[in-house]
């Protein structure tokens, strides 16, 4: 199973290594790209020297053939097998201010079904399907 995500906007910047990063300055409008790629996927930061105009980050999200659907738990995107396990997870994301305090945001999920729960449970039933 494979998820290829890409961050709507984006510029096609350079990359630049630095310290095991790679910073991609003017990769959106205002702000840099920073990603930590690790052995189980990659994780992104998005830095803003001051706040934008527009406050959300889209990314486009291709499901490969062994995603059979997705689930929403609190704010934890996940992606299933056909027998409805998560085998790849989205972390909750945050947003850090200018004063280093962390603020939870809000992850949300268009052109697709997803099953939605307030609560981490066990699933009941079938998983929603998704694009096959």
């Amino acid at each position: 199973m494979r998820v290829a995500a890409s961050l709507v906007g984006a510029s096609r910047a350079s990359a630049i290594t630095v310290d095991g990063l790679l910073l991609f300055p003017g990769a959106l409008p205002g702000a840099a790209l920073v990603q930590r790629p690790h052995t189980d996927g990659a994780e992104d930061w998005l830095l803003f020297p001051t706040a934008p105009s527009t406050r959300e980050v889209k990314y486009d999200v291709t499901l490969t053939r062994g995603v059979s659907a997705l689930r929403l738990v609190e704010n934890t995107l996940e992606f299933l097998d056909a027998g409805g396990a998560p085998r790849l997870r989205m972390a909750p994301p945050h947003l850090v201010d200018a004063d280093c305090r962390v603020h939870p945001v809000s992850v949300s999920v268009q052109g697709c079904a997803v099953r939605r729960r307030q609560k981490r449970r066990s699933m009941i039933g079938p998983p929603i399907r998704g694009p096959t």
